[in-house]
């Protein structure tokens, strides 16, 4: 499956504009807080889920990057079997996993959604802004409309969280992914 690629409007440039403005001024990140869900086969796997308002959000928004028809009516009434179609019939057969990203001050800037087994979104923090994604376990930092810099810079200070995270999460997909 081919990268998915957001529309850039107004206000997500805006928000990319705040984001490569925080960026100039964090100076570490660390992954923290790993959840992860596995997707279950009844029609109320989100109604019973765990996940909170903001999580279930971004996973929706996830969601509707590759299928715009999932809403989360749809999500909450549709079984996976019939949710999960087309390129979305690997998504239920992978756990997700995510972290919140804080920076040196312990604020949460950042939540990396992992999925597919190799795909991944950033998001603004208790947002459905994207800001880079992960595809084929490769980070893209410049994927969402943050500038080459911005994006590279993002990339290593998630590199350099990484290489704490992965000792912590071995078994995660946060270890596969290279930034």
């Amino acid at each position: 499956m081919g990268r998915p690629r957001a529309p850039v409007g107004k206000a997500m440039s805006n928000a990319l504009a705040h984001t490569t403005k925080l960026l100039k001024t964090v100076t570490s990140l660390r992954f923290a807080n790993r959840r992860t869900f596995a997707i279950e086969e009844a029609a109320t796997w989100l109604a019973k889920s765990k996940l909170t308002p903001t999580d279930r959000k971004q996973l929706l928004a996830i969601l509707a990057i590759y299928d715009a028809s999932i809403t989360q009516q749809r999500a909450l009434t549709t079984s996976p079997a019939d949710l999960f179609t087309g390129g979305l019939a690997a998504f239920a057969e992978c756990d997700v996993e995510w972290y919140d990203v804080l920076d040196q001050e312990n604020v949460v800037q950042f939540q990396l959604w992992l999925y597919y087994g190799d795909g991944g979104l950033l998001f603004r923090a208790a947002t459905t802004t994207p800001v880079a994604q992960v595809n084929n376990s490769s980070f893209y930092g410049d994927e969402r409309g943050l500038d080459e810099a911005t994006g590279e810079r993002l990339a290593t200070l998630l590199r350099k969280a990484k290489k704490i995270a992965a000792n912590l999460y071995p078994g995660s997909e946060l270890a596969t992914v290279g930034f």
